[in-house]
């Protein structure tokens, strides 16, 4: 998973906003261990979304955002406080959706790397609809039918549930 923040993919705004992170085997460096560059939400700064993989036909889309590119992480390494966290199944990670984070590849032939990546926002969420997300792409639209919301609006639908009444 390349170096990357969350909400740049996501349509959405407002500053209640977790990204969560669910194991559902042992995780560890050598199988893809997820790191984190600590206090990395504080910098504000929104990063063009990164493509995952040369085909995924998100490059496109994400090229005409013109925003900022992310520097190069590995090139200033020892500039940044990096947390690396072995995990076991049902552990749980949360974090800020501006926390720029990653994992290498799974270099054991034995240990799979499997996990659960949700998303909670309060009420004060917003939809976004600013060019760039993953619901531009229409294989990704397309698994949420129903999905009928303009730029402002309080995405209160059957696709996202309220977790907990007022």
């Amino acid at each position: 998973t390349p170096w990357h923040q969350d909400l740049p993919y996501w349509p959405l705004r407002g500053p209640n906003i977790l990204s969560i992170w669910v194991p559902f085997d042992p995780i560890n460096c050598q199988n893809g261990g997820v790191s984190f560059i600590k206090g990395s939400h504080r910098w504000k700064e929104r990063y063009a979304p990164t493509a995952f993989g040369k085909d995924s036909g998100f490059g496109e889309i994400y090229e005409k955002m013109g925003w900022e590119p992310l520097p190069d992480f590995e090139k200033e390494k020892k500039s940044y406080c990096w947390l690396n966290f072995a995990t076991e199944p049902g552990d749980v990670i949360i974090f800020h959706p501006l926390t720029i984070h990653g994992s290498g590849g799974n270099l054991s032939v034995k240990e799979r790397r499997r996990a659960l990546a949700m998303r909670y926002f309060g009420d004060d969420t917003l939809w976004d609809s600013r060019p760039g997300t993953f619901i531009e792409k229409d294989t990704l639209r397309d698994l949420l039918p129903g999905l009928n919301l303009n730029d402002g609006d309080v995405p209160n639908s059957p696709l996202f549930p309220l977790l907990w009444p007022s």
